[in-house]
Parts: structure tokens; C-alpha cells; sequence
């Protein structure tokens, strides 16, 4: 079964609850409209060193991304999802660059090799929480699509067919 999230304010709630929060620092401070959802992983099994690192102050080297999803399926909120998160670093969707500006970046933990259940379906749930929260969101890629070369994530075996189908989505 699909977790029942829902966005409401620009936060993310399960069950009406809302998901943990610890909000990052790293993001910009203009207003923007999502209209695209980018799928990360984190090379890295540790959820709250990555919590910590995306929350961190680094200078012109900080990164943030608005969730992070155990391989349990928990989830974090980092930063609200009208503001934009530093995960996509130099990229470029549809002839535009720049990707942080109009997207939501997903970052699930591990490293890509195997892709648990329950995270899965986490990733589907909020998935469909955005694109009714959401209208102008048109596209689901990963980090690969928008940095073609220089990232990997979320991988081969990201289960695409799988999500595309229980959204309904191209």
C-alpha cells in the first residue's frame, strides 16, 4: 500500500501528521514554482550524517535538498518546497539551466544497488502528494537527466516503469 502523504503550506505531511523537519540553511531565498521533481541518491547509508552535511553552512560548496527518504521509507524535510534546494548543481532541463530554481530534489539513501520497498513507495506517495499540490509540475527525471556526465543517480535500477505507472505519468 501506498503511504497517504499530502503537501500542505509547502510542507509534507503522512497521515496528516507532518514528516520530521530539521530545516537547512542552504537554499534560495526567492519564491519559487516547482515544475519538475529530481530523484537523487546519496552514495552514503548514514541518514543523519547526510541530514547533517545537507544542513551544514559550506560556503559556495553548501547543498541541501527538500527530502531525504530512508531505505525504511522515513522521511525528512529539509527545505520547504517553495524555496529552492541546492541538489542539482550545474544542470539543465529542457534548454534550461539552472535546475534548483523550478525543482524538487528527492534525495533517497544509498548507493543505488538495490532500491528497498518501502522507500520505493515512500518515493511514489510523495510523488503523488506533489503532483497534486502542484499542477506545473510536468516531469519526473533524475539527477542523470539533468547533469548529464557528471552524476549517475539515481541509477539503472531505479524501478522508472514502476513509478511512472502508479502516478499515471508518462
Amino acid at each position: 500500500m501506498i503511504p497517504g502523504y499530502t503537501v500542505r503550506d509547502n510542507w509534507l505531511y503522512l497521515n496528516g501528521e507532518m514528516v520530521s523537519v530539521k530545516r537547512s540553511p542552504n537554499h534560495g531565498n526567492v519564491e519559487m514554482v516547482p515544475e519538475l521533481i529530481v530523484v537523487h541518491y546519496t552514495a552514503s547509508d548514514g541518514l543523519q550524517g547526510t541530514i547533517d552535511w545537507l544542513c551544514k553552512p559550506q560556503g559556495s560548496q553548501s547543498v541541501s535538498a527538500h527530502l531525504v527518504v530512508a531505505r525504511t521509507g522515513t522521511v525528512w524535510q529539509l527545505v520547504k518546497f517553495n524555496q529552492a534546494a541546492w541538489h542539482a548543481g550545474q544542470s539543465e532541463w529542457n534548454g534550461r539551466r539552472f535546475c534548483n530554481n523550478f525543482s524538487i530534489g528527492i534525495e533517497n539513501m544509498g548507493w543505488g544497488k538495490d532500491w528497498p520497498e518501502e522507500q520505493i513507495k515512500a518515493n511514489i506517495g510523495i510523488m503523488q502528494a506533489l503532483l497534486e499540490a502542484y499542477p506545473e509540475i510536468n516531469e519526473i527525471v533524475g539527477h542523470e537527466d539533468i547533469a548529464p556526465g557528471r552524476k549517475q543517480d539515481p541509477g539503472a535500477l531505479y524501478p522508472w516503469d514502476r513509478v511512472y505507472d502508479e502516478l499515471g505519468f508518462k
